[in-house]
């Protein structure tokens, strides 16, 4: 028996939150002197 099963999946929400953290990255790099909100 031959079986062509092939399972793919696509996530464009995983591309959202890949911009998200790219997005955090940059203002972590550019707000790292500023002062910690308490």
């Amino acid at each position: 028996m031959k079986c062509n099963y092939r399972q793919t999946h696509r996530a464009p929400l995983c591309l959202l939150v890949y911009v998200i953290a790219v997005v955090f990255l940059g203002l972590g790099l550019v707000l790292r002197g500023e002062p910690v909100i308490q």
